[in-house]
């Protein structure tokens, strides 16, 4: 297998109406379950792990998962909707050898469907802008298009172009 997908935990700290992974469910993955799978998965060859939820940035042991991936040799890629990504928090992964962050975005304004606007944020785009050059973190925008964002989806467009991110 070439990459595997963990999905931690199932709680998100946002709740957007075409999200289909829902799940009150409390449980979460251990950061020793987590080493158990990330063992087994090392001997079937893997060369990368991705971390989705779920929003992967509530589950406590990120940083650490990602760092036992680094250590391993895996290459590592986070998916977020980019709410929990403080400055504190961003250079923690790049220390831990984070590979790939993907943050979610879709809208400019918080609206009824999502509240995934956390790009638009002055903050923000300084702070994954200075983790991709100190720490070479490649930083990609996924947005979901939906029937009321296509102005959105322009000024999404438009700011991964102005800093050269790219966008999916």
């Amino acid at each position: 297998a070439p990459f595997v997908r963990f999905i931690p935990t199932d709680r998100c700290n946002l709740d957007c109406a075409y999200c289909f992974q829902k799940s009150a469910d409390p449980r979460e993955m251990s950061l020793e379950e987590f080493r158990a799978y990330l063992d087994k998965a090392k001997t079937l060859g893997i060369g990368m792990a991705s971390f989705l939820g779920g929003e992967p940035l509530t589950w406590a042991p990120i940083c650490e998962a990602v760092a036992l991936c680094s250590e391993r040799g895996v290459l590592t890629d986070v998916t977020t909707n980019g709410t929990l990504l403080s400055t504190d928090r961003l250079h923690r992964l790049g220390e831990a050898g984070l590979d790939m962050l993907n943050v979610s975005a879709d809208v400019v304004d918080p609206t009824a469907v999502t509240a995934k606007s956390s790009v638009f944020r002055r903050r923000l785009i300084r702070d994954l802008e200075e983790v991709r050059l100190k720490y070479g973190v490649r930083v990609r925008i996924n947005s979901v298009l939906f029937r009321d964002n296509s102005e959105s989806i322009k000024a999404l467009v438009e700011l991964a172009h102005r800093h050269g991110f790219p966008i999916s």
